[in-house]
Order: structure tokens, then C-alpha cells, then sequence
């Protein structure tokens, strides 16, 4: 190559380098602000798919299945603030008030962010509001866009709320938070897909796959055990005994004896997981049923007196005579209202609920004894049941224990324990002595349609079923005669035991404040179902035997109406 050609290929090599400078230097710096919005309007990226998230369902007694949570097409309507003419903000931020009906001062607010090219006015718009919707962004012109996005969707609301949890985000991953939703997010998620997307401008907002690279796996489906008439009649019921005595909280479970599964559960405050960005405080999503401990009370006494059976310490007989109050360690333990009953049998400390005769059999049994016999029945360990974040209680007090805590916890103070595990414990009893693992999913559907059944660890005797039908036979005696007699059904053997408990002052001691619950299971020889109630700090009302027993009496009627079980006595 000659000299002078050599020179001509360097002199267009560097002309042609400096005009791509030139150009590059353009677009990168003179540009920048105007190719940054452009980025916004369209992009080329690998991105993930999202799997269809499995469905949740709740069932009635029949097996028919009721949509409880799915996956829904709604509508975002969305502005980029950087396209809207300056002093357009507020006509438009009025019309769509008027159109939307949403806060005026909200959407002022987020179109006059010019330093953000995206911002969300509104969503889970219903997608039967498209047109109006493309009409509306049309009038407004430059700026405003409508993108159509899947989200989760509970069509029954607030209904088992505390069940069923939501989906939101945890940092930048959508996922369960709460409740089954959690529990079994990785079997509901599926799994995610890779494929390359294209989107448009900011007013049109779509997206198209290209070359897809890895397919998506959607998620397994759940079918509940909850029925979705009982769920709703006994949020009814919880609702009104909250109203009727003032509560600030309380909680209902509703379990079927044989194998553990939760009919209803529900807790008091509801909130409604479609607008869960709306709830202030975090804390109403805890589920209280098994992540809330409280002492009790004398809703123990059926555990306490069917250990003392079982260990042979006692029988229903066995008499000893109450003179009202009890000394330990400096302690004086009294009955209810301070009442000396006299020469009672065991069988009669149930019945008229006698503090110190719970006493009388927990020390017959023994502290070592009886300690064990509770950490049998579950007590101080969790269920193992299908929800996130249950905790255990606490019942250490008992080892090593002085009298004055072997003596309170024989009536159900000084120990704690949730509500899940109660209804778990005093179900042996219900069960013919036998330990079963609540479980809130009946079954799960696999993507192609296979049903399975989770696997649950096996029921373990706890006491024999001699011990548990005499303890049967006292808890039907209470109905019929005793403390717990509002909770009759006419026509209807019914076992049951209230529990009345002081709560625990921060200073120590005891406060003024109580703690009702209600246990009961009906037919009690041959029970369709257990029901576990709880309210904290009813005003107006001292025992548990006036506030919780004619809304059990109501609740149980409506069960064995719905499962028409005929009557028996």
C-alpha cells in the first residue's frame, strides 16, 4: 500500500472516529435528560415471567369448592409527570377526582413529581373499566397511561382474612406474607420463566416475549378445610359477642375432632386482605389463634382432672371437703366469688368449676406428674399446624415448680398457651384420648390437576378412651346442671367447660381485667365437632358462663342444623 493511500485510510478512519465521538457525546451528554425519558418508553431486557399463582379454596360439606383467593386482571392508570404542561396539573387533577372519585390533593401531588418519569394514580381498577378508562387518558392527552397487571384477589373479602393472608411485597419480590398465603408460598408461587421482553412508551405500556427461554410452572392449588358456611356464621357470632360486651379482641375455632381439621377459624379485629396497604397498624395481621399466649383458666380443669383419672390419683368419686380457700407459699387461692362449698366430689369440681378442688387433684397427681401429662397433651410445644408463626407458651413454671404454681396451674394460671393449642389438648377428650394435628389444608392441586392430600404426623394416645368418656360424662354434667348450663342444646348431649382468667398486671400480680373462654363439642359421645371461644376484656359481665355460653349454645344449634345430625336426648 502506498504512502499516500495509507495516509487517506487514517485521515477517514480518524473522521469517522471523531463524527461517532461527536454523536455519542451528543447523545450521552446534550441529550442524556431526553434519552433517559426514551428508555422509560422503550427497552429490550431479559426478564423473568411470573407463574400463575395457584388458587385457594374454601368448601362446604358437600366438597362443593368456593374461590377464596386468585389471580385477577385489574387496570393501573399511571402519569409521567415530565409530559404534563405546567399549569395543567390541577384541571386535570380535578377531572379525574370527579372521574375516579379519589383524593384531589393525592393526585396533584404525585403529577407535579417532575422529576419522576412514572408515577401511579390508581389501582386495582376493575378491568370492565377499560373503555371508560382509555377515554379518560384520551381526554387528558400527553402523559397519562392505562396498563392492564395481575394481582391477587379474595373474592369473600374479609372473610378468614387471618387464614388466608395476602400477597404483597417483601423488599422487591411479590410473595405470601401472611397466613396459607405464607405458609405455602413456594408451592403457590410456581416457578418463574426467563423470555426477552420489548415495551412501548409510557402511555401504552406493553410488553411482548421473544424468544423464550425457560417456560414458567404455575403454582399448586389449595383446597381448605375451611366450610365456608360454618367460617361465616361463626365470624357472625364473633362478631357480635365483640359488639355485645365491648372487647377489643377475640377469637373463634371450630375444629373437627377425628382428624384435626379447622371447620372455622376466625379472629377479631377482621381486616380485608384486598386492601391490606390500607391497614395503619401491621399488627392486625398476626393471627391470635396461634400467635398470641394467654393464661386460660379454669378451661384447664377437664386436662387437670382427666390427668388425675388417667394417673389413677383420683376418680370421679373421689371426694375431699372445700372450705373455700387454699394456702401456699404465702399465697391464698380462693374460689369464684369467694364461695366454701363444702364436701364435694371431683366430679363436682367440674361442674361448679371449684378452684381449690382443681388444687386437691393437681396435688394428688403431683408436680413431676403433672407437668408431664401437660407437655403429652402438647401444652409448652407447638401443634404443627399449617400456618406461619406459631408459638409454643410457656409452662417452665412447672419444673421444679414451688406448691403455689403447681396449685394455680391446676385451674389454668401462671401457665400460658395459645388458643390452638387448647382446642388441640382439651380435643382429647373429645377424641377418645387421642392427640391430633390441626391442619388447614385438606388438599392440593397440582397444576395438571392431580389431587394429594398433605401428610400428617400420626394421632397419639394421650389417655385411654375410659378416661376420656368419664371426663366426657363431668363436662356434660356442667352443661346440664352446672355453671355452663347456658350452652344447652335442646335435644343435644353437650360437653362443655367455661374458663374466667385474671390477666397479668406488668407491675405483677393480677389486674382487674379478664379473660372469658368456652369450650364445648357436641354430640359429646359422638362429636361432629369442637368449638374453642375466647374474648379479652368483656366489659359488663364477670364470668365466662353468662357471656360465652348462649353464643356457643347459638353457634353449635347452627352447626348440627347445617350437617343435619338428628337429635338425641
Amino acid at each position: 500500500m502506498s504512502n499516500a493511500r495509507l495516509w487517506v485510510l487514517t485521515l477517514l478512519v480518524i473522521v469517522f472516529g471523531a463524527a461517532v465521538g461527536s454523536r455519542l457525546f451528543f447523545i450521552q451528554v446534550r441529550k442524556s435528560a431526553f434519552y433517559k425519558i426514551q428508555s422509560n418508553d422503550i427497552s429490550s431486557s431479559q426478564s423473568k415471567t411470573v407463574a400463575r399463582r395457584g388458587d385457594i379454596f374454601f368448601q362446604d360439606k358437600t366438597g362443593n369448592r368456593y374461590l377464596a383467593a386468585t389471580t385477577k386482571t385489574f387496570l393501573r392508570l399511571f402519569v409521567n409527570p415530565q409530559k404534563i404542561d405546567a399549569g395543567k396539573e390541577d384541571s386535570f387533577a380535578a377531572l379525574l377526582s370527579r372521574e375516579l372519585n379519589i383524593d384531589k390533593g393525592m393526585v396533584l401531588e404525585r403529577i407535579k413529581k417532575k422529576q419522576d418519569p412514572y408515577e401511579p394514580i390508581e389501582e386495582r381498577i376493575p378491568l370492565e373499566q377499560k373503555g371508560k378508562l382509555r377515554k379518560l387518558v384520551e381526554a387528558l392527552g400527553s402523559g397519562f397511561g392505562v396498563a392492564e397487571y395481575d394481582d391477587r384477589f379474595y373474592p369473600y373479602e374479609s372473610v378468614a382474612s387471618h387464614v388466608l393472608g395476602f400477597v404483597g411485597f417483601a423488599g422487591d419480590e411479590k410473595k405470601g406474607l401472611y397466613g396459607v398465603e405464607k405458609y405455602y408460598d413456594s408451592l403457590l408461587s410456581g416457578s418463574q420463566g426467563l423470555f426477552q421482553s420489548v415495551g412501548n412508551d409510557v402511555r401504552g405500556l406493553f410488553s411482548m416475549a421473544k424468544g423464550i427461554q425457560e417456560e414458567p410452572a404455575d403454582g399448586t392449588s389449595l383446597v381448605l378445610t375451611l366450610d365456608v358456611n360454618i367460617q361465616s356464621e361463626t365470624e357472625k357470632a364473633l362478631a357480635e359477642l365483640i359488639e355485645k360486651w365491648k372487647s377489643p379482641r377475640g377469637s373463634i375455632i371450630v375444629m373437627r375432632p377425628q382428624d384435626g381439621a379447622i371447620l372455622a377459624m376466625a379472629s377479631s379485629p377482621f381486616f380485608d386482605p384486598n386492601q391490606y396497604r390500607e391497614e395503619k397498624n401491621i399488627s392486625a395481621f398476626i393471627n391470635p389463634v396461634l400467635q398470641s399466649v394467654f393464661e386460660p383458666g379454669s378451661i384447664m380443669k377437664p386436662i387437670t382432672i382427666g390427668t388425675g383419672i388417667e394417673t389413677g390419683s383420683v376418680t370421679p368419686e373421689t371426694t375431699y371437703v372445700d372450705k373455700g380457700v387454699v394456702e401456699r407459699n404465702g399465697y391464698f387461692i380462693h374460689n369464684a366469688g369467694n364461695k366454701a362449698f363444702g364436701k364435694r366430689t371431683v366430679t363436682e369440681v367440674l361442674k361448679y368449676s371449684i378452684n381449690t378442688g382443681a388444687v386437691f387433684v393437681a396435688e394428688k397427681i403431683g408436680a413431676k406428674a403433672f407437668l408431664r401429662s401437660l407437655e403429652i397433651f402438647g401444652f409448652g410445644s407447638k401443634t404443627g399446624v399449617d400456618l406461619p408463626g406459631e408459638v409454643p407458651g410457656d409452662i417452665t413454671n412447672l419444673d421444679g415448680a414451688r406448691p403455689v404454681n403447681l396449685a394455680t396451674a391446676a385451674f389454668g394460671q401462671g401457665i400460658s398457651a395459645t388458643s390452638m393449642q387448647l382446642i388441640r389438648g382439651l380435643n382429647v377428650i373429645a377424641d377418645g384420648g387421642l392427640l391430633v394435628t390441626p391442619h388447614i389444608v385438606e388438599s392440593l392441586i397440582s397444576p395438571s390437576g392431580r389431587v394429594e392430600a398433605p401428610s400428617l404426623p400420626s394421632d397419639r394416645q394421650v389417655v385411654s378412651s375410659q378416661t376420656a368418656a368419664k371426663v366426657t360424662a363431668m363436662m356434660v354434667e356442667a352443661v346440664k346442671s352446672g355453671y355452663s348450663k347456658k350452652a344447652h342444646v335442646v335435644g343435644y348431649a353437650v360437653a362443655g367447660k367455661t374458663g374466667t382468667a385474671q390477666i397479668p398486671s406488668p407491675s405483677g400480680g393480677y389486674s382487674d381485667q379478664t379473660i372469658h373462654s368456652f369450650v364445648g363439642f357436641v354430640p359429646a359421645y359422638s362429636p361432629a365437632f369442637i368449638v374453642l371461644m375466647k374474648l379479652d376484656e368483656p366489659l359488663g359481665v364477670r364470668f365466662a358462663s353468662d357471656s360465652m355460653t348462649p353464643s356457643f349454645s347459638h353457634l353449635a344449634q347452627f352447626i348440627l342444623q347445617y350437617y343435619g345430625i338428628p337429635p338425641s336426648v
